[in-house]
């Protein structure tokens, strides 16, 4: 078991508790579909365990979550802390409905409650700053400077720009290759269609970065295709979906995907819903027309829709490592402490 989060990179955390796992702070459980996963206190999502030591492991979750103190329990799912500080948490035989609600709500409204607080920091910041730097410019240069705009104002659109190219995310395009995904970027990729009906994910993401920026002139346009192109949607939806998840947003989610088992199928019954969805042809920015076209972008997406295709990649990335054999599963955890080495050097860089 790596001590990577497959998603986000960062690092799980460790624990003294159990003695077959001892990474994670969060570990839940499903004693009877014999699954196990460590959750990330990062971004909350559920990373699969492999399968050498998963029984043994489960057998001791349900000793150490019968003798804990519940927090919160249903008939279905319960949740133990103990005194350690290692959450348990037990899935019986729930409802998928109701079971995927409980997973996918603690993410999306912990992503959302994250992002409130730190755009409501950046804006009690950027009046004070800006303040500071006109009132010391002041002394030494005129109000008025380049373009006619002031330097509180110049400040203002320089900070508006370096937030524009800051990395959010770094996803694996090809063997040996990595993509600078900002938040700017990952909206602007879109869900494509071939002739032939196979939907892929024109991708849009820089090759370089800097010091936590990234750098070139513009990200570059890479088409990916049916399964290779559902983990990179599953990377990138976190990105465009960051301040979405209202209960009722999560439960027309969970309906999407209860009912319907198909990118193709969940943008379908997303339109079905009433909301509107614009086409955007290829290479006509975000233009938006009625005419048939092969392209949606990412952030016009319909909330449910988005957060429904967000479900649907990871589980269907989660169903794909059940049925495979353990190397595949490595590979996925080397692949994530690659990332996390480059996401270190962006930082220290």
């Amino acid at each position: 078991m790596y001590s990577t989060c497959l998603y986000c990179t960062r690092d799980l955390g460790t624990n003294s508790v159990i003695e077959t796992l001892p990474v994670g702070r969060r570990v839940a459980f499903d004693s009877a579909a014999g699954r196990l996963w460590v959750v990330c206190r990062n971004c909350e999502r559920w990373n699969l365990v492999p399968f050498d030591t998963r029984l043994e492991t489960i057998d001791q979750g349900e000793r150490l979550f019968q003798t804990a103190k519940l927090r919160f329990a249903t008939d279905h799912i319960g949740l133990a802390r103990l005194p350690e500080g290692l959450e348990l948490v037990r899935v019986g035989p729930a409802l998928r409905p109701e079971f995927a609600a409980w997973r996918y709500g603690d993410q999306f409204g912990r992503r959302r409650r994250d992002v409130a607080l730190k755009t409501a920091a950046a804006s009690a910041a950027l009046p004070l700053a800006s303040g500071v730097i006109a009132f010391a410019a002041g002394i030494a240069m005129p109000t008025e400077v380049v373009g006619g705009l002031s330097v509180p104002a110049l400040f203002i659109l320089a900070v508006m720009v370096m937030a524009r190219r800051r990395t959010a995310g770094i996803v694996a395009i090809a063997d040996g290759e990595a993509g600078v995904v900002t938040v700017e970027s990952a909206n602007a990729s879109r869900i494509i269609r071939r002739a032939d009906g196979e939907w892929g994910l024109e991708l849009h993401a820089f090759g370089q970065r800097k010091g936590g920026f990234a750098v070139g002139r513009a990200p570059t346009e890479s088409r990916f295709w049916g399964a290779e192109a559902a983990p990179l949607l599953g990377q990138v939806l976190p990105i465009v979906n960051r301040m979405t998840g209202t209960r009722g947003v999560v439960r027309d989610a969970v309906e999407l995907v209860t009912d319907n088992r198909s990118v193709p199928q969940i943008l379908r019954r997303g339109e079905m819903l009433g909301r509107q969805v614009r086409y955007v042809p290829p290479g006509q920015g975000s233009r938006s027309t009625r005419e048939p076209a092969d392209g949606l972008v990412l952030a016009e997406l319909p909330l449910a829709s988005a957060l429904a295709l967000e479900m649907f990649t990871h589980e269907e990335s989660e169903r794909a490592l059940l049925t495979a054999d353990l190397a595949l599963l490595e590979r996925r955890w080397r692949e994530a402490d690659r990332l996390a080495k480059i996401a270190d050097e962006l930082v220290t860089g």
